[in-house]
């Protein structure tokens, strides 16, 4: 697997217990919901929708940890 700098694949291939398929799907699916989290939160933002932004907010400090992202992670919350 790749060197991908904040990205301890080992770590998330552990959570999957080594199952490099589910591994590279869970990545997949981490980057199509929050490859670009400023676009979508400014987007909710012009929707004026809060409780979206907060649970999108919560979300992203939550999912990284499932595919070993633990510098996402640990990065401040809105």
């Amino acid at each position: 697997m790749a060197d991908i700098p904040g990205l301890k694949s080992a770590e998330g291939l552990r959570i999957v217990n080594g199952n490099r398929t589910t591994y590279l799907r869970l990545l997949t699916l981490f980057v199509e919901q929050y490859g670009n989290p400023a676009f979508l939160i400014r987007d909710l933002l012009g929707q004026g929708d809060r409780a979206a932004i907060r649970r999108f907010s919560h979300d992203l400090s939550a999912s990284p940890g499932s595919v070993g992202a633990t510098p996402v992670q640990q990065r401040p919350r809105l």
